[in-house]
């Protein structure tokens, strides 16, 4: 049986998209880290994954976006994300955590390299998406109409 406070916080995330947005992120970070344990990170890893995460993802730092917001340095930074921000940052996670377990890694670096990789590819995605929205043509006749003058 769900308790009523239960019930209002559903109906309540259901209302509200980031909060919706921010409680799947919480659970895919969850995730992240286990992930991150099973393969050997410690400390500060967790930490230097997720920075490196912002910074390949997001394209700054976490302390750079802390001060951009005019938030504290020990401030959770997710909580002050837009919805498409907690998004992005929580794909970069399932694949950054998908890559991980793949690739085997063993040890904070080398779950660092992983999640770089995938947070790099990811933002080359996004990136063509918007680039694609902002020409108003499709990415690919972009890149055929250029291929055709060069011809």
């Amino acid at each position: 049986m769900t308790s009523p406070d239960s019930r209002v916080q559903r109906i309540s995330s259901e209302a509200d998209p980031w909060r919706r947005q921010r409680e799947i992120a919480r659970a895919v970070r969850h995730d992240f880290t286990d992930v991150l344990k099973f393969h050997g990170a410690k400390g500060k890893d967790y930490a230097v994954c997720t920075n490196t995460m912002y910074v390949e993802a997001l394209g700054k730092s976490a302390q750079r976006l802390r001060v951009e917001r005019g938030l504290g340095p020990k401030t959770n930074l997710r909580n002050f994300m837009t919805v498409s921000e907690l998004a992005v940052i929580s794909f970069g996670e399932v694949l950054a955590g998908e890559r991980i377990v793949e690739e085997r890694c063993d040890g904070g670096e080398e779950c660092r390299l992983a999640t770089a990789q995938s947070a790099r590819s990811l933002r080359a995605c996004i990136e063509t998406e918007r680039r694609g929205r902002k020409s108003k043509q499709p990415v690919a006749a972009n890149d055929q109409a250029k291929a055709e003058k060069a011809a």
